[in-house]
């Protein structure tokens, strides 16, 4: 709660900073970025989603070449409340993969797990929580340590899914050994058919044929 009344705090000085930008900094990348992006995040924070979304698009649109614009519209459609904004951000994180530095990949790779697991597409959540892990373990692409909230977050979900499958795979392991069980029993009550005298209603009378199909079912 005290964090979010700081971002309502700034939220006006940052407003004014990003509107005479020009004014206080000559530093391109302080200009062209740092302050876009600190006035979409005291958005975001404040619950203003659509305008942080619209900033950062803006943003990106008249610079495609910093795809770091990109990059935090998608992380924040993940973590945004409303779920219909997960589907967009799975495609803006989708082309931030082909576009930004090689460096941020483990934390794309996250956040794309992370909308998956929202829209309750847990395996497609897993593959992308195990590239991200394999990602930050790799000083190649990832020069920093997985941040342990962000690690744990991924690792209570790869353990969830395996303690699920097994799950699964004991209760489909059940019905079939439950499904073969009555299958036998069919056997043996017609193999008992079989070996008894055929009288009464011819329905009810049971051919070789029939039996031996039983079986090889």
């Amino acid at each position: 709660m005290f964090k979010k009344k700081r971002y309502y705090d700034s939220i006006q000085p940052i407003e004014e900073l990003f509107v005479k930008i020009g004014d206080f900094y000559t530093i391109p990348e302080v200009r062209i970025a740092m302050v876009p992006l600190l006035y979409a995040k005291t958005l975001f924070h404040i619950g203003q989603y659509v305008f942080a979304f619209e900033l950062l698009q803006n943003e990106f649109c008249k610079r495609p070449i910093y795809t770091v614009f990109l990059y935090f519209l998608g992380k924040f459609a993940v973590l945004s409340d409303p779920i219909n904004f997960k589907g967009t951000a799975i495609g803006i994180l989708q082309e931030c993969m082909r576009s930004c530095v090689t460096q941020r990949k483990a934390k794309i790779q996250f956040y794309l797990g992370l909308a998956y697991k929202k829209i309750d597409q847990p395996l497609k959540a897993f593959d992308y929580f195990e590239k991200s892990l394999e990602l930050y373990k790799n000083k190649q692409y990832c020069s920093i340590e997985c941040p342990p909230d962000i690690k744990d977050t991924m690792n209570d979900h790869i353990k969830e899914f395996y303690d699920l499958s097994q799950l699964r795979h004991v209760v489909m392991s059940k019905a079939i050994d439950s499904k073969r069980k009555k299958k036998m029993r069919q056997m043996e009550s017609l193999e008992s058919s079989k070996g008894g005298p055929q009288t009464g209603n011819p329905k009810f009378q049971v051919s070789k044929s029939e039996i031996d199909n039983l079986k090889a079912a």
